[in-house]
């Protein structure tokens, strides 16, 4: 009797590791998942740069 359950403790430990291992790959594999782990950052630029872009912007006069 306690061998049986000290088994099927292991089987549900078991299947406890299968569960969480399916739930990590499977939101890995959905749309992006991979760049949720993989943050890709945008390239630095320059206070002038940034300067001139901003003049571009249009302006709304309330």
């Amino acid at each position: 009797m306690r061998r049986a359950v000290i088994v099927l403790g292991i089987l549900a430990a078991l299947a406890g590791v299968v569960v969480i291992a399916v739930i990590s790959w499977s939101a890995a594999s959905r749309p992006g998942g991979e760049a949720r782990r993989n943050p890709v950052t945008a390239p630095a630029i320059d206070a002038a740069s940034a300067q001139e872009m901003l003049s571009r912007l249009p302006t709304v006069s309330g």
